[in-house]
Formats: C-alpha cells, sequence, structure tokens
C-alpha cells in the first residue's frame, strides 16, 4: 500500500514538474521573441540636418530643416527643395517625399535617379525630405532660397550640382 502511495505521490509531483517547466518554458519563449520583435522593429530612420551632402542613403532617411540648424529658415516667399541623388552606380534609383514639419503638405512620392535633382517649391515652413534606396546611394539635400547663406564648413563653393 505504501509503494501504491508513494508512487502516486511520486507521479503527481512529476506531472507537477512537467506543467510548470512547460509554463515557465513558454513564457520565457514569449519573452524572448517578443524582445527580438521589439529590437528588430524599433531601429530608427536616421535623421539629417538641411542642408547635409554627400549623405550615404541604404533604406530609409529623413532630412529635417530645424534639426541642429545653425540657420533657421529666415526667408519668406517660395523656395525650393533640392535632392540630389549620386552613386558610383548607373542603376541607382530613390524615392523621394517632401512634407511640411507641421504634416500638413506631403508632396510626392517623386522618383529619382542618379545625377538628377528633384526640385520642389516650397514656402516658408519648415520643411523636412524622407529619403529610400534599396541601394546604398549618396544624397544631397538642400533649399535654394535665392539669398547667400553661408555654406557649411568642408563644402567646396566652385563645387556643380
Amino acid at each position: 500500500m505504501q509503494c501504491i502511495f508513494t508512487s502516486l505521490i511520486y507521479s503527481k509531483t512529476i506531472h507537477l514538474t512537467l506543467r510548470t517547466m512547460k509554463k515557465i518554458f513558454f513564457i520565457t519563449s514569449l519573452l524572448v521573441s517578443s524582445l527580438l520583435c521589439t529590437r528588430a522593429y524599433s531601429q530608427g530612420v536616421p535623421v539629417y540636418p538641411i542642408p547635409s551632402y554627400n549623405v550615404s542613403v541604404n533604406g530609409y532617411a529623413n532630412f529635417r530643416e530645424d534639426y541642429y540648424s545653425q540657420h533657421p529658415n529666415l526667408t519668406e516667399g517660395k523656395r525650393e527643395m533640392n535632392v540630389q541623388i549620386k552613386s558610383g552606380t548607373q542603376d541607382c534609383q530613390a524615392t523621394v517625399w517632401v512634407y511640411s514639419l507641421d504634416r500638413t503638405i506631403i508632396l510626392g512620392p517623386y522618383d529619382a535617379n542618379c545625377d538628377n535633382i528633384v526640385q520642389v517649391e516650397i514656402d516658408d515652413r519648415e520643411w523636412g525630405v524622407l529619403v529610400y534606396s534599396e541601394s546604398t546611394i549618396s544624397v544631397d539635400v538642400y533649399i535654394d532660397s535665392g539669398e547667400q547663406l553661408p555654406l557649411p564648413i568642408g563644402i567646396n563653393p566652385k563645387k556643380t550640382f
């Protein structure tokens, strides 16, 4: 009788232990998978100031007019947002969106090829540019307002775009 009782207690303990281990394994697996998914989806889009020159882009890149800007928008009226796509290969392509930072206007998408300049007329609000490319490209983003602003350090004023 004692043997049957001991075996019954032992089997209940094993059953309880297996059930607990399954729960722990399930919860641990759920936590690990959620952490991995969060890490994979939480990689942010890099943000660069406008003007920016020779920025390497593979995937998405965001450019903002007021981001670390030493020259805030002091002009009134119409201006032109210029986005130039450059690369060492001939088949480089990108998709460009121009948007107001208050998110009321989104212009695009514009398809851009190598050595072409996408020019979009903008007003005196602060603006941003989102660039997407499936291959590595080099991007220049700048605003032409008709005024001569000082060039950033290291930019050759004789360089043609």
